[in-house]
């Protein structure tokens, strides 16, 4: 367990809590998937990223599993341990939401749609019991070439995407933005 909640987490809005003093959270949580599979969940390790299974799905395949996401937090409340995530979305994926929202998608000139991940600004929370598994996906520099791709299957994120905006989104200082 950690001795303080991670910065920047969305619980106490996310659950409606008037505090979290008495909500746990672990860097690490192992979950029994089945009889014979396990899983390792880790806030730091930011290659791991979580599969979740669509709601209802029970036994869908694998490649019929809808989300993927960089976990942020892990922690225990009444109804069980939850993960708050934010989600990779597929460049198709942004393209249709952004047509769904009637705005235009705004993304770097260097951005590979075949094998490239944009992070959502936005964190999500859900029951561990939606998890499907974990993949690794490997995280570029910001702004960096995307480095070797393995095969057609290989995937990566660098840039984080503000889904209001439809635009990329960056943690560099304002003054570097200033002419």
């Amino acid at each position: 367990m950690l001795a303080r909640p991670p910065r920047g987490n969305t619980v106490r809005a996310f659950h409606g809590l008037k505090n979290i003093r008495d909500v746990p959270f672990a860097e690490l949580l192992r979950l029994q998937l089945s009889d014979n599979a396990t899983c390792l969940l880790s806030t730091k390790d930011k290659t791991a990223c979580v599969l979740l299974a669509s709601p209802g799905s029970g036994d869908t395949p694998p490649s019929r599993q809808r989300a993927t996401g960089v976990i942020q937090a892990l922690y225990r409340i009444e109804s069980g341990w939850h993960i708050e995530y934010q989600q990779l979305l597929t460049v198709p994926e942004l393209q249709r939401q952004s047509h769904v929202c009637g705005r235009s998608l705004q993304l770097p000139r260097a951005t590979d749609d075949q094998h490239e991940l944009f992070r959502s600004v936005h964190r999500e929370h859900v029951h561990v019991e939606r998890v499907a598994g974990i993949v690794h996906i490997k995280h570029g520099r910001r702004g960096g070439a995307p480095g070797h791709i393995r095969n057609e299957r290989s995937t990566f994120w660098r840039e984080t995407i503000d889904l209001d905006l439809f635009k990329v989104v960056t943690d560099a200082p304002v003054t570097s933005l200033c002419d």
